[in-house]
């Protein structure tokens, strides 16, 4: 058989494969099958949760029933834990040519293998996504999950063009959904990649090369935690410290740019030594601390702002200061700190009393928090 004749019938297994991309009831069981019978190979899928093995015959098996005879002569990981591989199947005539070397290297082209492969791998990926086996949001999932490997990971920053050398920052928030997309819609007109899943309550955003946070209007009744740009395979880490910025926040009460002093957007970096409450602290913990026990009593008998005065008196040197804060005569605060250390026990005013009472807020505000995720 001469050398053309082998390059036509593998151009022709390609071109066959290509045509799979455009059909929509193909699954990636359906398109590792017809690899196998249009390369004259056998071809596997191999997932996070299950193998299949497809041969020439147009024959599939399931588990580790491949039956092919010889090692995979070439395999491609997709993210996710997915791979496909091609290996010789005994008793059929593989299209895939075997001698190109000198022809390709001229070329600096890729071998056959790899060039069948990769086609395998748009049509697996696609019809995946189609099935709904392998989803857009999955790979924002996966971005961000910590018990995948670097490798496993590769795959889907890959897919949403956030590898190297680009950094990633990654936001967390709560709040009704029409509204996160209008955060995700000022995101979107600053940097040109941008992704948004949600995982049970909160929102994952992702934004590639993005530093213009104090330029986000957050609307109404939306909170929001926020890590800064660093590499994408830190995102997991990333993540991870922008629910514990979540914790911290406090819903936005106007649709503007938040206040640094308001907690609407936190900064994870800025936390500090508060951060190892948020991740130590259990809600069992928090809930027996007599000073939190007595803060919540105050909230529930006092005005709903009673929490955003007692802050702006932890925070300020003065209950002067404190009242053009929270835009209050300096008498309507003082009666108010009166209140609150009849009920919570200690000086409120004074610099260690000012200390607990900031430690008593920030752990109550952590254990307000402990039904976010």
């Amino acid at each position: 058989m001469s050398s053309t004749h082998d390059h036509l019938r593998f151009f022709a297994a390609l071109t066959s494969l290509d045509e799979l991309l455009v059909d929509d009831t193909i699954t990636p069981e359906v398109a590792v099958a017809r690899a196998a019978i249009a390369l004259g190979a056998a071809v596997g899928l191999d997932t996070a949760d299950r193998t299949v093995v497809a041969r020439p015959d147009g024959t599939t098996a399931a588990g580790d029933d491949d039956e092919t005879g010889s090692p995979a002569a070439g395999y491609r990981e997709l993210g996710d834990g997915w791979r496909i591989w091609i290996s010789p199947a005994q008793g059929y005539d593989s299209v895939i040519p075997d001698s190109w070397s000198a022809d390709l290297s001229v070329w600096h082209m890729p071998s056959p293998i790899d060039t069948a492969l990769a086609r395998i791998a748009a049509t697996v990926t696609i019809a995946g996504l189609r099935a709904g086996t392998r989803t857009l949001a999955s790979d924002i999932r996966a971005v961000v999950d910590g018990d995948l490997s670097d490798e496993d990971r590769m795959g889907p920053i890959g897919r949403l063009r956030i590898a190297a050398p680009r950094s990633v920052a990654v936001m967390a928030f709560l709040g009704p959904a029409p509204d996160v997309d209008r955060i995700v819609h000022q995101v979107r007109a600053i940097s040109d990649s941008v992704h948004h899943t949600r995982l049970d309550r909160v929102h994952l955003v992702l934004a590639t090369d993005f530093d213009a946070f104090g330029q986000i209007t957050v609307p109404t009744g939306v909170r929001g935690g926020y890590m800064p740009s660093r590499p994408a395979l830190a995102a997991p880490d990333s993540w991870r410290r922008a629910k514990n910025a979540l914790r911290f926040a406090l819903p936005s009460t106007a649709d503007a740019p938040p206040r640094p002093a308001a907690s609407v957007f936190v900064d994870a970096t800025e936390l500090g030594c508060y951060e190892l409450l948020a991740e130590e602290l259990t809600p069992e913990g928090m809930a027996r601390i007599a000073d939190v026990q007595r803060l919540e009593e105050l909230r529930t008998q006092s005005s709903p702002d009673i929490l955003e005065t007692l802050l702006a008196v932890a925070s300020t040197d003065s209950l002067r200061q404190a009242a053009r804060i929270v835009h209050l005569h300096h008498n309507s605060v003082a009666h108010r700190v009166e209140r609150a250390e009849r009920v919570l026990g200690f000086s409120c005013t004074e610099p260690y009393g000012r200390a607990r009472l900031l430690l008593t807020l920030t752990v109550h505000r952590l254990f307000a928090s402990r039904s976010l995720f």
